[in-house]
């Protein structure tokens, strides 16, 4: 299966390159981030998870989500989407997240193959107190915490899961990935070198770039790696992650796309 995951940045122009993708079969499932509702005539060529086109916040208005996206017209595969659904509004079996707008899920399965759990995730940018006396770069780690603590009523026995977004975080924050790893879902890329163009200067050795600041401007003055892809341990020797981030190949956003192979 090949899956995309994108931060699209809530930009219209992302929302062609996904369709092309997904149109030509160079993509089965795209899993999006800060996606905002596209315009009607690709509404129309796609399904997406149930959840509403906003981020929950804190005194701040998003008008985007992450999202799983399929085209509707497909005879290879099924979905079954999983809706979130905030906490105190979840059933029992249901899947309840902290921040709605911030995970998307959704259960595919090709003709030929057997189910796969499919998982979008954004950790949404989040502030200090005024009581904590300063910024601090541990803010947005609480926010990934928070998608781990949802992703976990997803991993049973048996799942096979892949996970990928934007977490807003370097790997030195490294109880995210302890935790994730704990339930079974190690970190399986992009990794350098076969993952994608290497950080120039890297704040760890696997480190590639997908992301650029806005006082880098462009994709080749990338320095950032935010985004990352998570699979079952069942599952995570067959999954084949690359970062598309040569500045050719980059496309319209801020964040480069990431590439997911899995073998079923």
């Amino acid at each position: 299966m090949k899956i995309l995951s994108w931060n699209i940045a809530g930009r219209a122009a992302t929302w062609d390159v996904v369709i092309e993708m997904l149109e030509t079969g160079e993509v089965e499932v795209a899993l999006l981030q800060e996606a905002r509702r596209p315009r009607p005539e690709i509404s129309n060529l796609i399904e997406v998870d149930p959840g509403p086109w906003n981020t929950a916040g804190v005194g701040v208005k998003r008008d985007w989500k992450a999202a799983v996206v399929v085209l509707r017209d497909r005879s290879d595969l099924s979905v079954q989407w999983i809706e979130a659904k905030s906490i105190p509004d979840a059933g029992y079996h249901e899947l309840a997240v902290s921040r709605p707008g911030t995970l998307a899920a959704a259960v595919v399965t090709p003709a030929d193959g057997s189910p796969l759990t499919v998982v979008s995730m954004y950790a949404a940018a989040e502030r200090w107190t005024k009581e904590s006396g300063r910024p601090s770069h541990n803010a947005w780690v609480g926010s990934a915490h928070r998608l781990i603590s949802d992703l976990s009523r997803l991993v049973g026995k048996r799942t096979r899961l892949v996970a990928a977004g934007d977490l807003n975080a370097w790997r030195s924050r490294e109880s995210i990935f302890t935790r994730m790893d704990s339930l079974d879902l190690p970190c399986v890329g992009p990794d350098a070198p076969e993952g994608g163009r290497q950080a120039r200067a890297p704040r760890h050795a696997e480190d590639v770039v997908t992301f650029y600041l806005p006082a880098e401007r462009k994709p080749a003055n990338a320095s950032q790696q935010l985004d990352y892809v998570f699979a079952s341990r069942n599952i995570a020797e067959r999954v084949t992650v690359r970062a598309l981030n040569e500045p050719e190949e980059w496309g319209p956003s801020d964040h480069c796309r990431i590439s997911i192979d899995i073998t079923l």
